[in-house]
């Protein structure tokens, strides 16, 4: 897993075959993150949040191709949220 912070500027990389952690700053290893389970245990939320946002993001264009606009959606759920994705965000 690779995640890339301030416009690059940051570099978290977990290697899952080894278990290895690290940070780079500007490209060059700043940080030994091994056995930092705090700092895992947040990349990988990002991760999750990451491709749930990606998931949002693709229903949105699929219901808006479908003539349904996020407003039309949020109408539809009592004006509480987006609707049957929401979960994947807020979790």
């Amino acid at each position: 897993m690779k995640i890339k912070l301030q416009n690059g500027k940051y570099t978290y990389v977990f290697d899952e075959q080894t278990g290895r952690q690290e940070a780079y700053r500007h490209d060059e290893l700043w940080r030994d993150l091994c056995g930092d389970n705090f700092t895992l245990a947040m990349a990988q939320r990002i991760e999750e949040l990451h491709k749930a946002v990606k998931e949002a993001h693709r229903i949105i264009l699929h219901e808006m191709d479908n003539g349904r606009t996020p407003t039309m959606l949020k109408a539809e759920h009592g004006g509480k949220g987006l609707g049957y994705f929401e979960d994947l965000i807020t979790t």
